[in-house]
């Protein structure tokens, strides 16, 4: 597996070499690392195996809870973990990050930003996701890349040395509320109009679990009428209800992530998903 960087999209490589090739990648987000309602243990679980798999890693933003700071109204002091309340908060989150995940840098491919970084660098001027990336490649020598709110991730694979495939995986965090009916199903169809490139749409943030697919019918160069399915997936995330979801009479979460396998069937690269369950 490499991993390169252009037009903001960035590139896995994969040589696919034998007729029982597989690979695995990680699909996560909302960790909330530093939050006491985090399950951190369920958190390193996953990335061990990820790291038993060789397995690529993408998360989807929100690792950092970070709710601490000053500027910050959902501030409460005993939400986050021992030794964050302290003046120099930001670099004890940034230091607590880098000891948690550099053991699993080299699996790394995408540090997305979700609405909690782009709050710390609005109001802080303080890029979690940049210094954290920065500082895992720089000591440990591997090529994490930093993502935005949204973009694309194009695995780009080479069979037997010739043909070529790619399967391309656009994302985003997320917005919106909880949806406690509709659990952000409705955004699937609304997304499939405009992401007609895509075949893997990912969205976080709401804190819940399922994959959708939508069947396309599409034409070839050549005129010839074919069916694909664009997979629509939405992370859960570790992080379970505190006292404030409670008063507010949300409802448990699944907590996890999913598991995306490339796997070669008839000379050519097919994908599975798999809950990554607690």
């Amino acid at each position: 597996m490499q991993i390169a960087k252009q037009h903001d999209t960035i590139f896995v490589y994969y040589d696919v070499v034998g007729p029982e090739w597989e690979s695995w990648i990680l699909l996560r987000g909302d960790a909330h690392h530093d939050s006491r309602q985090a399950r951190n243990k369920s958190e390193k679980r996953h990335l061990e195996k990820a790291k038993r798999l060789n397995a690529g890693i993408l998360d989807f933003g929100d690792l950092s809870d970070v709710m601490q700071t000053y500027a910050d109204r959902r501030r409460m002091k005993g939400d986050t973990k021992e030794g964050l309340n302290k003046a120099s908060y930001l670099n004890g989150i940034t230091d607590g990050n880098f000891e948690f995940y550099s053991p699993y840098a080299e699996n790394w491919i995408l540090f997305a930003r979700g609405n909690h970084e782009f709050s710390i660098i609005k109001y802080n001027n303080y890029d979690l996701i940049e210094e954290l990336v920065r500082r895992l490649n720089k000591e440990t020598g591997s090529h994490a890349q930093e993502g935005n709110f949204e973009g694309w991730v194009r695995f780009m694979f080479t069979i037997n040395g010739t043909q070529k495939q790619s399967i391309t995986l656009w994302y985003t965090h997320g917005a919106g509320g909880s949806a406690p009916v509709t659990r952000g199903v409705l955004k699937v169809n609304r997304r499939a109009v405009y992401l007609p490139d895509a075949d893997i749409v990912v969205g976080a943030h709401i804190h819940t679990a399922w994959t959708m697919p939508v069947t396309r019918l599409r034409l070839s160069q050549s005129g010839k009428e074919y069916r694909d399915e664009q997979e629509h997936i939405q992370i859960p995330s570790y992080k379970v209800r505190g006292d404030w979801e409670k008063m507010k009479e949300m409802p448990p979460k699944p907590i996890g992530a999913y598991w995306l396998r490339f796997y070669r069937e008839d000379n050519k690269i097919k994908f599975v998903t798999i809950r990554a369950k607690e």
